[in-house]
């Protein structure tokens, strides 16, 4: 397991800096990385006692309602906001494991183990957390974003479960404004092996000019990389503020670790990132 160097010498970024080239208007870098903890820990504890099981769907039933210590063999529904669920294992079905049924509930997953898609909600967040394909589910991407508003962190992302031949991301943002990934292991490579060549990158944004991933902040994560994939990190359609800032992205084999396409941000708030052997990315194309 790569482990994330520390508090990269402000000097070596600096160089980095200098063979980029100067610094293009509306990118600008940080003056001091921040430390980061161990990426990516989270996940339901072995320590807890027996969870009570539940079967088949299940509708939460009154806002700000907290589910603790439950094993869910079946979807959850989000019906109000709010919501809690921590110390659980989200089996799901075969295509969700928690469906938000309607915008802005805002619920929270924290502590657990979740095994299927997640349909967000604005205002959501998910911490604390591992998430893997289970026998039988469709995962093709560990996380689907769509949505305002939604925190990542500590977030164990592996073992990714498509179909034959379909696209695969870590995390795959379509669009949103407030998006924050922060000290999250994120691999995606299917648990069977590559498939088709279908694997595409850690973290993927495929935001529009009418409709963008806007405010993105990208930070402290180990972004893996899979055989025969493209690119760990590949931002395109981005805008506002885009902060990528401390990470360790595998080298992706035959292309660079990190992509930008337009649109593209009117900042990019770059510093502190770095191949698993301490080597310092500079600021990607375009700038």
């Amino acid at each position: 397991m790569m482990k994330p160097r520390r508090n990269v010498a402000l000097g070596l970024f600096a160089a980095a800096l200098a063979l980029a080239g100067a610094l293009a208007p509306g990118v600008s870098a940080q003056a001091d990385p921040a430390s980061c903890p161990a990426p990516g820990t989270g996940g339901r504890s072995s320590a807890l006692p027996a969870p009570t099981v539940l079967t088949g769907s299940v509708h939460t039933t009154a806002a700000n309602q907290v589910l603790d210590n439950v094993e869910i063999r079946g979807r959850l529904y989000i019906d109000h906001p709010g919501v809690v669920i921590r110390d659980s294992t989200l089996v799901g079905d075969a295509y969700y494991a928690v469906y938000s049924t309607a915008g802005g509930l805002g619920f929270t997953i924290q502590d657990s183990d979740v095994n299927g898609p997640i349909k967000f909600s604005d205002g959501s967040t998910v911490r604390d957390t591992h998430i893997f394909g289970s026998p039988g589910t469709i995962l093709a991407d560990g996380l689907f974003i769509a949505n305002d508003l939604v925190t990542i962190d500590n977030v164990r992302i592996e073992q990714l479960r498509p179909l034959y031949g379909q696209h695969v991301d870590g995390i795959q943002i379509t669009r949103g404004t407030g998006i924050s990934i922060t000290n999250s292991w994120i691999d995606p490579t299917p648990a069977s092996g590559i498939v088709n060549d279908t694997v595409n990158a850690a973290i993927f944004t495929m935001g529009s000019d009418s409709d963008p991933v806007a405010d993105l902040t990208i930070s402290c994560n180990v972004l893996m990389h899979a055989v025969n994939s493209y690119y760990p990190l590949r931002l395109n359609g981005t805008q506002g503020t885009v902060t990528v800032t401390d990470n360790i992205v595998s080298d992706a084999v035959g292309s660079p670790p990190v992509r930008v396409t337009g649109p593209v941000p009117t900042t990019l708030v770059w510093s502190g990132n770095e191949l698993a052997d301490g080597t310092p990315i500079s600021v990607p194309a375009p700038w």
